[in-house]
């Protein structure tokens, strides 16, 4: 899903009806899928998940319409000179 180590955005995908839709990790690095249900103008966390590579399905415990993956390396924390 992530284009190399060094790529740590995340991604946000939003669908158009909410469904228990599978993920896979096949080809990934570990990452943090976090699926959300929007509703009235509020978002509530369904489930999140560390997925690990290779995983060929993953499901949430519920039904969502928005799904954020973001790479473990993003949420890593510079020390004081900036270093990982």
């Amino acid at each position: 899903m992530f284009r190399s180590k060094d790529y740590v955005k995340p991604l946000l995908f939003v669908f158009k009806k909410a469904g228990k839709h599978e993920i896979h990790s096949c080809f990934c690095h570990e990452f943090l899928a976090l699926w959300m249900l929007e509703e009235k103008g509020k978002i509530r966390i369904i489930d999140e998940k560390i997925v690990t590579p290779f995983k060929f399905s993953v499901v949430p415990e519920e039904k969502f319409n928005m799904l954020l993956e973001a790479p473990l390396k993003y949420f890593q924390f510079s020390d004081e000179k900036g270093k990982v």
